[in-house]
């Protein structure tokens, strides 16, 4: 994956988290069309990481409590994403990571190089343990926080 494109992605996430946080929409990242349809999509793919994530947005029909909650999973979503890409390749595993993440599951799994899965989970929480490991020393003290 080139840098440039590398760089320029991570800019556009921030960029839709900022909006979100402000209230607004996670653009470009935005598919569908009519009233409950809209969805956050972002899929990313370089060697050893494979993104995938496909979250409701602004279901119009929806209640005010359930818009906010399909908000802060997009957050969640978007942060996730910001960390795996930037973590991407740190480590020298070899090993490749799928995440995956709709309205109602998330999950990722760990392939190493002969095609065995290494780990796997269907929430977050092992994920974040393994980027809190992959950052390197002088970063270690960030601790990442799954809502």
């Amino acid at each position: 994956m080139a840098e440039e494109t590398k760089t320029e992605t991570l800019a556009a996430l921030r960029d839709a988290l900022a909006s979100m946080e402000a209230g607004g929409d996670p653009a470009p990242f935005t598919d569908g069309h009519g009233l409950q349809s809209r969805v956050f999509a972002f899929s990313w793919s370089e060697p050893g990481l494979s993104i995938d994530m496909r979250l409701p947005w602004s279901r119009v029909l929806s209640g005010e409590e359930r818009r906010a909650a399909d908000a802060a999973a997009i957050g969640s979503a978007i942060r996730m994403a910001i960390l795996l890409v930037e973590t991407c390749g740190r480590d020298d595993s070899g090993e490749t990571l799928f995440v995956s993440c709709r309205e109602d599951s998330e999950f990722y799994m760990c392939i190493d190089a002969e095609g065995e899965i290494t780990d796997s989970g269907d929430d977050w929480s092992g994920l974040a343990r393994r980027v809190e490991r992959a950052l390197p020393s002088t970063e270690s003290e960030m601790t990442v926080i799954i809502p």
